[in-house]
């Protein structure tokens, strides 16, 4: 029987201690024997106990030494420590502890990257980790030394149970296999497919106003308007915009991968705090459909927490893994897909058919024939309530990492590009005027608009790289998508003096979020949302003289496959939104009291001393509690 990651690490750790206990009991008789020692048995009990913690202790000491001598042999230094209060640092653990339930993203980080000039080590419970927020340090991480560095033994097997052994969550052959595999289905002909994306837009938009039509909408009285105007402009109360958001990109991604979505769009969208929620029956498909968005969610939000728990993760699940519900879920979901493509495949093959391209086919139609006969010695852990159980040997289970992994990096990072961007036009709606205003002198007001019209727009690039831009201003540093850890001893650029010696072995936090709001390399209105930095001579100054300050798709071998579909679905639904929507605003009053910003956030330095919604991350970042907003309609639309 198959058991779970966090029990297999578990033992590994329990026969490590045993094996240590082993060797001090009868190294103590052996000494004792030796020269005739009557040593109490109160002594072998204290010798036991101790001899752990002294062992660890002991390690820990030769370690640091270890790695002072060996910089200091290579002319380098070590980034500078943060050095908590109490042994461990456990105040500085508890603290960011503290900071996931009530603090603004980057609490405490982003004091220690200015006293250390964006580079420092942190022990936590004993085990190192640096961090940086150094343009040159992260060049060097993931491109011009990126054979030095790789996801790690420690990260992979916290992320297994949900993201296996797919692209986000491998290195070495296995992720060059999964990259090669997946590249070629990412042509300009793919992603530029713009009937997937108006098919569910449409849906979307539709769903907005039908809140209003339902009586959930506020009448908006404009006092200076036409009678027959002011019965075409509505605004529309939605809750949780984040939320129909999410469900858009997840049918996309959906659609894209297996040729058909999900159908999260058709279930009823979530009411404010303070409304009666109207009983309904619910189709099958609108449930089932629930229950995998509702997992989708909580197998990521179950990896964040693992992560953050560090080394020790797996010691919270030797009973029960955190994801093994939500998976069951999802699995649930996926393997009658799986199994219909491969036998699919099995059936073409043996009627003599196979396509000469993929150019009718879907992704997972891609995939399952780049796997079919591929590593049928693989072996894999999974949980024996998660594994997928049809045949094909080990392929299914490949193509079920591959295909959930990419899911995952389609609908969450766009889902979360498009909340924000909403979120920044209701607090800058001059911002949205001048989009808007380009958009209908592009497109006009009903027409879908085309690849050649989404170039032709300037200024909504401009929109979209600031979006993406102030989207990672909000991600953490602690996040498992922003992590590497050294597969040897290497020495990486110090912009301030000597190189840093990084032992094999050390984790290292790139922080893409902080790096984004440095004033060194974005000027000193790095925090504002200001598109046009991305027009006039701050793209010259700053972005053309140091280009990797500005990752908003990661860079060097592990570059984004989907950027430009991401780009394209982000551009399109902006414009269609635009289109039927004439103005919006944030409606604060539906938001649920507990998950608006703490008023210690007010008059503090930088965005969070302005924020109107509480950011928070697991894999990506969202907005806690849903973005509640009204909008506007406008007088002609879809």
């Amino acid at each position: 029987m198959l058991v779970s990651t966090a029990r297999v690490l578990v033992l590994k750790a329990i026969l490590k201690i045993a094996f240590l206990q082993l060797v001090v009991f009868f190294s103590t008789r052996v000494i004792a024997s030796f020269f005739h020692l009557n040593l109490s048995t109160w002594l072998f009990v204290c010798l036991q106990v101790f001899s752990l913690p002294l062992f660890f202790a002991g390690h820990v000491i030769i370690r640091e030494r270890r790695i002072a001598q060996e910089a200091s042999r290579r002319d380098a230094i070590v980034p500078p420590t943060i050095l908590g209060k109490y042994i461990g640092n456990l105040d500085v653990l508890m603290y960011f502890v503290r900071i996931l339930e009530f603090g603004y993203l980057g609490d405490g980080v982003t004091e220690w990257f200015q006293q250390t000039r964006g580079n420092f080590c942190l022990q936590l419970l004993w085990d190192t980790q640096y961090a940086t927020s150094d343009s040159n340090v992260i060049k060097a991480i993931l491109s011009t030394q990126f054979s030095s560095f790789d996801k790690g033994e420690l990260l992979r097997g916290s992320l297994y149970s949900v993201l296996g052994t797919g692209v986000l969550n491998s290195d070495g052959e296995m992720w060059s296999f999964h990259r090669s595999m997946t590249r070629p289905f990412f042509s300009r002909e793919r992603i530029s497919h713009f009937d997937l994306y108006e098919k569910h837009a449409e849906v979307a938009i539709t769903k907005l106003k039908d809140r209003f039509r339902s009586g959930m909408a506020v009448d908006f009285q404009v006092t200076n308007f036409s009678q027959s105007l002011r019965q075409s402009v509505v605004f529309i109360l939605i809750n949780l915009l984040q939320d129909l958001i999410s469900r858009f990109t997840l049918d996309v991604g959906t659609e894209f991968l297996f040729g058909s979505c999900i159908g999260s769009l058709g279930i009823d969208l979530p009411h404010p705090h303070h409304s009666p929620t109207p009983t309904a029956t619910e189709s099958v498909v609108n449930a089932l459909s629930k229950k995998f968005t509702a997992a989708f969610c909580q197998a990521q939000e179950a990896l964040i927490i693992r992560f953050r728990l560090g080394w020790c993760w797996p010691w919270f699940e030797v009973f029960h893994d955190r994801t093994a519900d939500s998976m069951r879920i999802i699995d649930d979901h996926l393997e009658p897909i799986l199994k219909n493509a491969i036998q699919k495949a099995e059936s073409e093959k043996a009627s003599g058919y196979e396509a000469e391209s993929n150019e009718d086919g879907t992704l997972l139609d891609h995939l399952v024939k780049m796997t079919t006969g591929l590593f049928h010695n693989s072996s894999h852990l999974r949980d024996s309530e998660n594994s997928i159980t049809f045949a094909l040997s080990a392929d299914p289970v490949i193509l079920h990492d591959q295909v959930l992994n990419i899911l995952i990096a389609a609908r969450d990072t766009t889902a979360s590009a498009l909340t924000f961007a909403v979120y920044f036009m209701c607090k800058y709606p001059d911002v949205l005027d001048r989009l808007r205003k380009e958009i209908l002198d592009t497109v006009g007001s009903s027409k879908s608009p085309t690849l050649e019209d989404i170039r032709e727009m300037r200024y909504l690039r401009a929109v979209i790289m600031r979006l993406y831009d102030s989207t990672l201003l909000y991600i953490i540093v602690r996040s498992p998508m922003n992590v590497r850890c050294s597969n040897q001893d290497t020495m990486l650029p110090n912009s301030t003096g000597k190189p840093f010696y990084i032992p094999a072995g050390t984790t290292i936090m790139y922080s893409v979020y902080h790096m984004h709001r440095r004033t060194d390399y974005w000027g000193p209105d790095a925090e504002t949302f200001d598109p046009d930095r991305f027009l006039d001579e701050r793209v010259t100054k700053y972005l053309v003289a140091n280009p990797f300050i500005f990752l908003p798709f990661n860079a060097g071998p592990r570059i984004c496959l989907g950027q430009q579909f991401a780009y394209n679905e982000v551009s399109f639904f902006l414009v269609r939104l635009l289109q039927n929507f004439s103005s919006m605003s944030l409606d604060l009053k539906s938001q649920p009291p507990e998950t608006l910003p703490p008023s210690s956030w007010k008059n503090c330095p930088g965005r969070k001393g302005i924020e109107e919604v509480f950011p928070k991350s697991h894999l990506t970042i969202y907005s806690y509690g849903g973005l509640w907003v009204k909008m506007q309609e406008s007088e002609v639309g879809l």
